[in-house]
């Protein structure tokens, strides 16, 4: 067996701006971030401005189509990132925040789950640490370690219990909650390739259906009142499913028993087919 060893993301990604920012923003690294997080996103702008300043990466989630901005460090988490991702935050109107370091303090992970306890579901920030690997002479190999979530900890799972007089589940976090373990249970009795998860105080999940260029997700948006249903076609072979699909997109919608949305993301890469309802 070879020996599995860290790399220093500097000698893969010299600079920010000028290397990791861009690396990220091709749409198979994105998808292995989204799949990290459970989202779906489309990249939209690198550097984009905001006022005097520059986000790194702005992206969309497709299941809302609400703005969502990525921060990049090369480095151990400090104040000046941290007070840009809540700058760039505001200025965007963003519905998710990803902040990617090397590593990340004690005081900012507490940061990040404490802007997560204090705001409703219009918005969730994450702590996401960005790891490189290689075994031997073998090719670096990234890994996304998600340290922070809202509504939950570490890799999804939910914190250690609060301590007395922390706040409470917020309304909205009860019926997602709540609408998440019914679908849970609903699942467990039908059976089948798509298999319950664990359910967790936010708005959207994707569940592995046993295809690496496939998954299906499930979101709900309290403030618009709407739930949607999607499969996504993953880079790097998305495009190419995405247009099979759609060459039967006649066939599928009257399977599914009404219009369903289409459309092609990723710079063409990748593909996403919904259903939407109030």
């Amino acid at each position: 067996l070879g020996r599995l060893e860290r790399v220093e993301l500097h000698e893969v990604w010299p600079t920010e701006a000028g290397d990791l920012t861009p690396w990220l923003a091709r749409g198979e690294n994105l998808a292995l971030l989204a799949e990290a997080i459970g989202m779906d996103l489309e990249p939209e702008a690198t550097e984009n401005r905001v006022g005097a300043f520059r986000a790194d990466l702005l992206c969309t989630d497709s299941a809302t189509r609400r703005a969502v901005l990525i921060e990049n460090q090369l480095g151990r988490s400090d104040h000046t990132h941290l007070g840009q991702v809540l700058t760039y935050a505001a200025g965007l109107e963003a519905a998710a925040v990803i902040w990617l370091a090397d590593r990340f303090t004690d005081e900012h992970r507490a940061a990040i789950d404490w802007l997560n306890d204090v705001t409703d579901d219009a918005v969730g920030f994450f702590a996401v640490e960005l790891e490189v690997w290689r075994i031997g002479d073998s090719p670096a190999a990234a890994r996304f370690h998600v340290l922070c979530r809202p509504g939950g900890g570490e890799a999804g799972e939910a914190r250690a219990p609060r301590a007395v007089g922390e706040r409470e589940r917020s309304e909205t976090q009860q019926r997602q909650l709540a609408f998440w373990a019914v679908l849970a249970e609903q699942l467990r009795r039908r059976g089948g390739p798509v298999k319950a998860k664990k359910p967790l105080p936010q708005s959207k999940m994707t569940f592995a259906i046993g295809r690496t260029d496939f998954a299906l997700g499930a979101a709900m948006n309290t403030l618009r009142s709407h739930l949607a249903v999607y499969l996504a076609c993953k880079p790097p072979r998305g495009a190419a499913h995405f247009g099979l699909l759609q060459a039967s997109k006649a066939e599928i919608e009257a399977e599914a028993g009404r219009p369903l949305r289409w459309r092609r993301s990723g710079g063409g890469k990748s593909g996403y087919i919904c259903l939407y309802r109030r």
